[in-house]
């Protein structure tokens, strides 16, 4: 299987000369970043595990494998772009457009990158996308605990429309369904 589903692309997100924001699609040698970006996601949560760094290191890499493997059979026509500001790689964008919606599949940055404008450009550029294509939503899920992501998503004009547990699915509607 291969591991993205598509070629390359670039997009160039600068805008007002502000940090220089682009996207690229995905490719077998960022692997190694983005496996260290998901490691960034979910230090926190095992920094009270009593595991050696080396048991640490090769369980997020598990997991990480199985994340991805997961995602590009699930979505297989799904966009999966890497996030790179000033020529260096931040953050992870996976999209997938269906006859639903477009579903923000994981939105994720370095914890440097975090609350400096550049998750909310990005959801302004994948609700632009949205609005391009006909999609009738745009819409995630998140995690209930994680606060900062949940501000982000209000501010922007997503909604609360399903609460479970572990997953909150959040949406903005952008055209009637029927329409």
């Amino acid at each position: 299987m291969s591991p993205f589903p598509r070629g390359g692309c670039v997009l160039d997100l600068t805008s007002d000369g502000g940090v220089g924001l682009t996207l690229r699609q995905a490719e077998v040698q960022d692997l190694g970043f983005l496996c260290d970006l998901y490691a960034s996601f979910r230090a926190h949560e095992l920094s009270c595990v009593p595991w050696t760094s080396s048991e640490k290191a090769a369980f997020l890499t598990d997991q990480f494998i199985l994340q991805h493997e997961q995602f590009v059979r699930r979505f297989p026509n799904g966009a999966f772009w890497v996030v790179e500001a000033e020529g260096r790689p931040v953050g992870r964008l996976y999209l997938n457009l269906a006859d639903d919606g477009l579903l923000i599949v994981d939105i994720g940055l370095r914890p440097e990158t975090r609350r400096l404008g550049v998750g909310r450009r990005l959801l302004e550029w994948a609700e632009a996308q949205a609005l391009n294509t006909g999609a009738p939503r745009l819409w995630l899920h998140v995690a209930p605990w994680n606060g900062a992501a949940l501000a982000l998503y209000q501010a922007a004009g997503l909604r609360l429309v399903e609460s479970a547990q572990t997953l909150l699915t959040m949406e903005k509607r952008l055209r009637d369904p029927a329409s």
